[in-house]
């Protein structure tokens, strides 16, 4: 989680709802897998 709060929309919360602000985290863990990804490849 601690990674997820380098992106400003996720640590504010500014999303209103629920399922946005869900979206959001799935976006930035999608991000932080491949960026690892492609700095271990």
């Amino acid at each position: 989680m601690a990674w997820l709060h380098n992106f400003r929309r996720i640590g504010s919360r500014w999303a209103v709802k629920v399922e946005n602000y869900l979206g959001f985290v799935q976006l930035g863990g999608i991000h932080i897998l491949l960026r690892q990804a492609m700095f271990l490849g």
